[in-house]
């Protein structure tokens, strides 16, 4: 039976329309046509674009449910297929089929925002059943990614005896890695160790994605002072609605990095930053925050997806994706002190009040956008972060893209309407670039 070489590539369609980071490529080679079904889970909070390149023409792709299928586009140049799908809870069939070939099923299945996994299921298996991992090669992930982290490996059972264990055995200057071995629910825990300095813990999935849930209420890792938390691949966090608490607190002293891989995800908090928030220092150079909460009033600030707060806080923003996340100032990014973003993409958040992207609260905050991308609603109302009050109506001159506003009534507020892609540049302390 015939084969064929195919890459499948899984996207936020903000990031493959603006040449931004995929959330994930794998490369399928030899695929039988007959005797394969792949099961393919994409969310994004806004619309999914999965793309099949392969230098086969002719292929007729269909889907069902129909309505979830909003267009298929071929582009004979780069031999490739490229589907647009509404987000949905529920899985979709896609049917691919070619003369010389059998169809090729696929099931796509929305399993929380910012995840992409894909697996193998034997044709005669039931659709429920468990999936076993594929073995494919995450070419464009991998060829971006910094080379593996060493350290110490820490032994245990599972999360639990392995934080444990950290807690009674950590000492100063060394770099300590968590692998998780199985998907696991956990009790917030502190890394923080008393009269010791300069402590890394990586966390880090083994040869697949596990996700990591919360037991009960409250923030998952507290990051202490002359503590490191790496976020690195194949992990995801996952929180829960009405949480008291986020998926990572960094303490002032404390550092904490996300890397390509990393998922954090899912959570709402009464409090600010319902991913991470922020006051110490944080590094995102990868990963996927998406689908967080924050329902914190306007005086007790925000922040969905990232919040930084306190003196001498930073973010740094060298990749990654900030997307469909939710709050009332700062939909992505509530950015204090300060914010620096280099690269990657705000896309899909939304605010109730404004800055549906990103919120400074004051002109004298260090913010600065050097590269990467910000979408605004009122250049792209699909993907666009967008300000919609209490009603989800869009409310203009809140800085969709942006805000920021002034301390004490004095000064200018500035807002970012449009998208600002790679090459436009902004910051709090200029009037360049901004709609005013």
């Amino acid at each position: 039976m015939k084969q064929i070489f195919l890459v499948i590539t899984v996207f936020f369609a903000s990031a493959y329309y603006l040449g931004a980071q995929t959330v994930r490529e794998f490369v399928i080679e030899q695929l039988q046509a007959e005797t394969t079904v792949y099961l393919v889970s994409c969310a994004s909070p806004a619309h999914g674009v999965i793309v099949f390149r392969t230098a086969i023409i002719g292929l007729n792709i269909t889907m069902s449910p129909p309505s979830a299928l909003i267009n298929v586009n071929h582009n004979r140049h780069r031999n490739e297929y490229v589907l647009c799908v509404e987000p949905t809870d529920r899985r979709y069939r896609i049917t691919i089929t070619h003369p010389e070939f059998v169809a090729i099923d696929f099931t796509v299945e929305n399993v929380g925002a910012g995840q992409s996994q894909i697996y193998m299921l034997n044709p005669r298996q039931a659709a429920n059943e468990p999936a076993t991992t594929v073995q494919t090669t995450p070419t464009q992930e991998a060829a971006a990614a910094m080379p593996p982290i060493e350290g110490i490996m820490v032994p245990g059972a599972n999360l639990t005896a392995k934080f444990a264990w950290l807690q009674r055995s950590a000492d100063s200057h060394n770099t300590y890695i968590v692998e998780a071995t199985a998907n696991e629910s956990i009790a917030p825990q502190v890394l923080h160790f008393s009269g010791a300095i300069n402590i890394t813990v990586v966390l880090r999935g083994d040869n697949t994605n596990r996700t990591i849930r919360l037991n009960r209420n409250g923030t998952m890792f507290t990051v202490g002072r002359n503590v490191t938390f790496v976020l690195d691949n194949n992990i995801t966090l996952q929180g829960h609605n009405q949480n008291t608490g986020r998926l990572v607190t960094v303490s002032e002293g404390g550092i904490f990095k996300m890397n390509n891989g990393a998922t954090i995800t899912g959570n709402t908090t009464s409090g600010s930053g319902g991913g991470v928030y922020v006051s110490g220092a944080f590094e995102m150079n990868g990963g996927t925050i998406s689908g967080n909460t924050s329902t914190a009033s306007p005086f007790t600030e925000g922040g969905g997806g990232v919040h930084v707060k306190g003196r001498g806080s930073t973010f740094e923003m060298n990749g990654g994706i900030i997307s469909g996340n939710t709050a009332v100032r700062g939909g992505g990014v509530y950015a204090g002190p300060t914010f620096t973003m280099r690269n990657g993409t705000i896309t899909s958040n939304i605010a109730n009040e404004r800055g549906g992207g990103v919120f400074v609260p004051f002109n004298s905050s260090n913010f600065r956008k050097i590269g990467g991308t910000i979408t605004g609603y009122s250049s792209d109302q699909t993907n666009g972060n967008v300000v919609k009050d209490s009603d989800g109506e869009v409310v203009a001159r809140r800085g969709h893209a942006a805000w920021v506003g002034q301390w004490n009534h004095m000064g200018t507020d500035r807002r970012k309407e449009t998208t600002a892609g790679p090459s436009v540049n902004l910051a709090s302390g200029s009037a360049d670039n901004w709609d005013q």
